[in-house]
């Protein structure tokens, strides 16, 4: 069924993305190159480097999953994730160009707050990155399970040491660079698949146009607010949009990029880039999910998406890749959820381990090293993440629908992160009174966000609005009565 041949496309694949690792690895000789790529990369590749990292194999996998049992609704959510990346253009980029930011955002946390408060912020988005990472590396083994019959963890650890490899050697730079290489892989991969479903199926488009309207799957505006259930606008104009302020303005994984860039006005123009392409790559892989139904619907399934008793509809588009693709198209398929995955892995060991070696390592453990010693420890602290990381993935074998959780785990720290940087933009002298409420609200927000994760059914897309409101509501309140009480001293 995945002949030799497809087997040689992955292969040549994979052996590309460490070659980029060893190129790269030649100009790695200072932290600002290993971490930022002496700021010196094109907007554009900045721009499908943030495509790429954020849709990953959850999109090539996951979002045609949501539609066939569902139906167009998640539009909703990524319109509120285009305008957070205009909110992020307009008024958070200017932000850390403004502040001079060298490695990441946080750096502002340290300077107009004080650094017990950037600490906690860096471990917080640590630990967001490290759960989202975590899914996609689980992500990335469905497809060789479905190939060979290999056991999830043992794929978990092969395509997990393949990206810490070439992470390891080149940086930022092949991450980026094979980031640009995977997104074209996954799109062209999506698009081949839009195109060819409907050549399998009597009648064609129409015939899907018309199969999957009388199943009311064409459905995509809700205008009831609610925060459980099915996804409606306002969980897309308020929830997703705070949500995508989050990942694209104070998380690490997407501001690196943006600071990779030779200007604040190249970083405009990379994340600009990402809002203009997000609509039509999600568009793209929803509208897949929808053709998969109604082939579905008069073909039997070549493999089945039982597993452990329990319908696994994340599994549908790589079965349909493995069973109904021509030979050499079903291995660059195939690649291209490779690629996906992998872009968000090397992204989020880039990411974790440049805040933590330049924002804790080198200020609180090992000040005034030489920049040979940063390096050689960087490159061992991606090491050790990665191993880190692919225990996560292990943990996330017995979901049932991988998307929804891909959301939930990250955002319990998330929105804390978020609140504590609308604090500190606020904030424009550093002054150890100011700590003492953020570190309380990022803590309460913590707190609050695993009880409604665990005791409620809110949906994940409010998840950052909750956080980020609760720690900004703590934090103002307590700053507030601290402020009075001194008043009252004086």
């Amino acid at each position: 069924m995945f002949g030799a041949f497809d087997w040689g496309v992955v292969i040549i694949y994979i052996c590309a993305m460490v070659w980029l690792g060893f190129l790269f690895s030649k100009k790695q000789t200072t932290t600002k190159a290993y971490f930022l790529g002496d700021n010196n990369m094109p907007w554009w590749a900045a721009g499908f480097s943030i495509i790429a990292t954020e849709t990953s194999a959850l999109t090539v996998i996951g979002i045609p999953a949501m539609t066939y049992g569902g139906n167009l609704t998640f539009l909703q959510i990524v319109l509120g994730y285009v305008i957070a990346r205009i909110f992020v253009t307009i008024v958070m980029i200017p932000q850390y160009f403004k502040g001079k930011v060298l490695y990441s955002p946080y750096e502002i946390i340290g300077e107009n707050v004080g650094s017990k408060s950037k600490i906690l912020t860096v471990y917080f988005i640590m630990i967001a990155n490290f759960l989202a990472a975590g899914v996609r590396v689980y992500v990335t083994a469905i497809p060789l399970k479905l190939l060979l019959g290999i056991p999830i963890w043992v794929s978990i650890v092969i395509f997990g040491i393949i990206a810490i490899f070439y992470t390891y050697l080149g940086g930022i730079s092949a991450v980026m660079w094979t980031d640009v290489i995977q997104f074209f892989m996954f799109v062209g991969g999506g698009l081949f698949a839009f195109f060819y479903i409907p050549t399998l199926i009597d009648g064609g488009f129409s015939e899907i146009y018309s199969n999957v309207s009388k199943a009311g799957k064409l459905k995509w505006f809700d205008p009831a607010f609610s925060l459980s259930g099915g996804y409606n606008i306002w969980m897309g104009v308020i929830g997703a949009a705070v949500m995508g302020a989050l990942t694209h303005g104070a998380d690490q994984l997407g501001i690196q990029r943006v600071l990779t860039c030779r200007s604040e006005k190249d970083g405009k123009k990379a994340m600009f880039l990402s809002a203009a392409l997000i609509f039509p790559v999600f568009f793209l892989f929803l509208l897949i999910g929808l053709m998969l139904y109604v082939y579905y619907q008069s073909n039997p399934f070549a493999l089945s998406p039982i597993v452990d008793g329990k319908f696994k509809a994340d599994y549908l588009f790589p079965i349909f890749i493995i069973s109904k693709l021509p030979i050499g198209i079903k291995g660059l398929l195939i690649s291209s959820i490779f690629a996906a995955a992998m872009s968000s892995i090397d992204s989020a060991l880039s990411a974790i381990s440049s805040i933590y070696v330049m924002n804790i390592h080198k200020e609180v453990y090992k000040p005034g090293e030489s920049e040979e010693y940063y390096i050689n420890f960087s490159k061992k602290i991606i090491f050790i993440f990665g191993i880190v990381l692919i225990f996560v993935a292990f943990a996330c074998q017995h979901v049932d629908l991988i998307m929804n959780w891909a959301f939930k785990l990250p955002n319990i720290t998330g929105g804390a992160v978020l609140g504590a940087m609308f604090y500190a933009f606020r904030c424009r002298k550093t002054d150890k009174s100011k700590q003492l409420p953020i570190i309380t609200g990022m803590i309460v927000s913590a707190i609050v966000m695993i009880c409604i994760v665990t005791m409620t059914k809110v949906h994940w897309p409010w998840y950052a609005c909750i956080g980020t409101s609760v720690t900004l509501i703590v934090s103002y309140t307590l700053k507030a009565i601290l402020s009075g009480k001194k008043t009252v001293e004086t």
